[in-house]
């Protein structure tokens, strides 16, 4: 446990106070009596979402070129616009859910991970943890953290539903098809409720809300498998 100037601690960003790290139940945290809490994305957290998204598309359009007929680079394409869509907005639901309880947040991608959800695209599933959303602030509440949790796997199952209808209404376009198998795919996934990933703080959280979204991401995904 240390005190240190932020701008010590990372060099993106400079903000008016002094921060103290400490432990909590989301790991790594920092204390701080911030006035303003930074909205803006960084350069750095840019270049890993960057990152982060490139890799995700390349890994689904491995896996996905496993199950469809279709041309690899109609399906690399149909892969860049719906995982780079459902990842974004998964990640930046948790950091504005996050900023509006009044803590700092910001994506960091994961080398290791984004490796290995290569690796298992290849074997025809796929392990999608290319990094997270780190918060930082007040050692937060668990209904608090459950809320931050839940904003991601909720924005996939909202971005799936147009993606279903449009795929209902247009079969014969792939990436409607991609796009909500997909999003499906990321809300049932993140909520699988392990240590790491969403469904375990919505668990912690609030056991009927976890049945809820998980229960909505499972028939999501269910569907988008017939479909």
């Amino acid at each position: 446990m240390g005190t240190v100037p932020i701008e010590e601690w990372n060099g993106n960003q400079t903000l008016p106070y002094r921060v103290q790290i400490v432990t909590s139940e989301v790991g790594t945290v920092i204390r701080n009596n911030a006035v303003d809490i930074p909205r803006q994305i960084s350069h750095r957290e840019a270049m890993d979402v960057f990152i982060a998204w490139v890799v995700l598309s390349f890994g689904f359009s491995i896996m996905f070129a496993r199950v469809y007929t279709a041309s690899y680079p109609l399906i690399l394409v149909g892969s860049f616009v719906t995982a780079g869509t459902g990842f974004v907005i998964h990640e930046m639901a948790h950091k504005f859910t996050a900023i509006h309880y009044g803590y700092w947040a910001e994506f960091v991608k994961d080398t290791r991970m984004l490796i290995l959800s290569v690796v298992t695209a290849i074997f025809g599933f796929m392990i999608a943890a290319p990094g997270a959303t780190q918060i930082y602030g007040m050692a937060m509440a668990r209904d608090t953290l459950g809320r931050i949790a839940a904003a991601g796997p909720v924005s996939n199952i909202i971005l799936a539903l147009p993606f279903a209808l449009l795929a209902l209404i247009m079969p014969g376009f792939l990436i409607w098809k991609m796009g909500f198998q997909i999003n499906a795919m990321l809300a049932l996934f993140n909520m699988i409720p392990v240590f790491v990933l969403d469904g375990k703080k919505v668990w912690d959280w609030d056991h009927t809300a976890f049945g809820v979204i998980a229960g909505i991401a499972g028939l999501l995904f269910l569907a988008s498998m017939v479909m």
